[in-house]
């Protein structure tokens, strides 16, 4: 969810890391982006080398066609720089950043999952018109964008919509209403105009 930068994050980043993905393929929404250099990735806690899912989640939005922005991914031992939250996409500055608040040993479907929904608010805040996210708050029942309680926000149902279609596994998404994989696989081709190749069969 999108979050106010704060003085503790800026103090306990510590150490920045390269990744370089290779190109992939584009879907038409994705185009409207343009082109982009490659995205970096900044790991507090530890090197870039030594934490592939930071890696392994952007190279899931290039292999799906989905055009990241240069964004800074920034790991915390402790969620206070999240506002008591797991993760939290940052804009605004000089690129958009994904901190991400677990602990060094939590699972990794969790931080993959977490990461991707994050990158998903990056992706959709970057890519998406007021046209688009109007049509996509019409296509789920919502009545905003970012407005209201947490179910009712279109935003998250994309970011959550996203980390679906990304992830690696099935996921059961009974954090947003209309979760069975055919309503959310029409959700996802409503925002990126392509199908959820990750998912299809």
């Amino acid at each position: 969810m999108p979050h106010a930068p704060t003085s503790a994050l800026l103090i306990l980043l510590l150490a920045v890391g390269v990744w370089s993905p290779g190109p992939g393929p584009a879907s038409a929404t994705a185009a409207k982006s343009g082109s982009v250099s490659d995205p970096h990735v900044g790991l507090v806690e530890r090197p870039t080398a030594d934490d592939p899912l930071a890696a392994w989640a952007l190279d899931r939005f290039v292999t799906a066609g989905l055009i990241l922005p240069d964004v800074a991914i920034e790991r915390y031992d402790t969620k206070e720089p999240c506002g008591g939250n797991t993760a939290v996409a940052i804009h605004g500055g000089v690129r958009p950043r994904v901190a991400l608040c677990v602990s060094v040993g939590a699972p990794d479907v969790a931080v993959k999952r977490a990461l991707l929904h994050e990158l998903g608010h990056v992706w959709t805040d970057e890519t998406l018109s007021e046209r688009d996210r109007a049509a996509f708050a019409e296509h789920r029942g919502c009545a905003s964008w970012a407005d209201g309680p947490w179910q009712g926000r279109a935003s998250e149902h994309a970011a959550e919509i996203i980390a679906w279609a990304l992830m690696d596994r099935e996921l059961s998404m009974i954090t947003i209403p209309d979760h069975e994989p055919e309503q959310l696989a029409a959700g996802f081709r409503v925002l990126t105009g392509s199908e959820p190749g990750f998912r299809s069969p």
